[in-house]
Parts: C-alpha cells; sequence; structure tokens
C-alpha cells in the first residue's frame, strides 16, 4: 500500500512540474541585428557583452568613440574579475561603441534584450524589452551591455522599453 501511495505521489509531483527554457546570460552573444538609421536605411549593430555583474551602481548609458575610453570602461567592468574580460579590438573610424550599464537591481533574474537602435537627431534610440522572471531571486545584480554600431556622431542615448 505505501509503495503505491509513493508511486502515485511520484507521478502527481513530476506531472505538475513545468519544463522552463533557461539561457546562458554570460554566452558570448554573436547574432547581429537591425537598426534603422533616420528610419531610412537599415545597419547592423553586434551585441558584444551582456554581463550581470560589475560596472555601476547608478546607470549609465556612454557612446564611446576611441580606445583609450573603452579601456577605462572595461577596467571599471573588469574590477571584480580575474582574470579580466579581454577588451575587444575596436575599428574606431568605422564602428561606435554603446556601453549601457543599468545600475543596481534587487532582482537577479532580470534579462534584458535589444529589440532595435535607432539615429535620430543626435540621439541614438535603444528600444529593450525587459524579461522579468517568474520567479524572483534575490540577488543583487548591475547588469550591462556593450554593443558595436556603425559609427556615430551622436551625443546621447535614450532607453525606451517595450
Amino acid at each position: 500500500m505505501k509503495k503505491i501511495i509513493v508511486l502515485a505521489m511520484s507521478l502527481l509531483f513530476i506531472s505538475s512540474c513545468k519544463s522552463s527554457k533557461t539561457e546562458d546570460v554570460n554566452s558570448k552573444p554573436t547574432a547581429k541585428k537591425n537598426i534603422m538609421k533616420d528610419k531610412k536605411e537599415v545597419q547592423n549593430f553586434e551585441l558584444l557583452l551582456q554581463e550581470s555583474h560589475g560596472g555601476y551602481k547608478e546607470q549609465r548609458l556612454l557612446i564611446v568613440n576611441d580606445q583609450k575610453q573603452l579601456t577605462d570602461v572595461y577596467m571599471k567592468l573588469n574590477q571584480i574579475r580575474k582574470p579580466g574580460i579581454p577588451i575587444p579590438a575596436v575599428d574606431f573610424e568605422k564602428n561606435t561603441i554603446l556601453a549601457l550599464f543599468f545600475g543596481t537591481q534587487q532582482n537577479g533574474a532580470q534579462k534584458y534584450t535589444i529589440v532595435g537602435v535607432s539615429e535620430k537627431n543626435s540621439v541614438l534610440n535603444v528600444l529593450l524589452v525587459v524579461n522579468k522572471p517568474e520567479v524572483a531571486t534575490m540577488v543583487i545584480t548591475q547588469p550591462s551591455m556593450f554593443l558595436k554600431i556603425p559609427k556615430s556622431n551622436a551625443k546621447e542615448i535614450a532607453l525606451k522599453f517595450k
């Protein structure tokens, strides 16, 4: 009788569990996506890095236009890492880097996804989707993303949430 009850409880437990898809946010993304520049021509951007720890306690949106600036930003990101994340070599004659630091977050499982980037009136508009988890964790994070885009003379970044 005990075996039947244990078997029934086990089947009930297994059938009540639902599967969930997990994604490694620390894996290096290689996909390129579209951006709309002045809402006319389509160009590409590349997600160079997406991290959940390191960076700034407050939100910072940086436009990086030279290797020295990029090195300084990576030094800040690498303060808590041994060994640090390698600094990429970027051709700043052709590209600009957007360093997006989202500040301290109380919910460690929150994930940001870039939908698109557009440029208008010297402002780079970054369209994001925030994926909030079903189950919250109590991990404090400082998420950041680095995007490589075609050379831009924009002076400002605006985040737009979808």
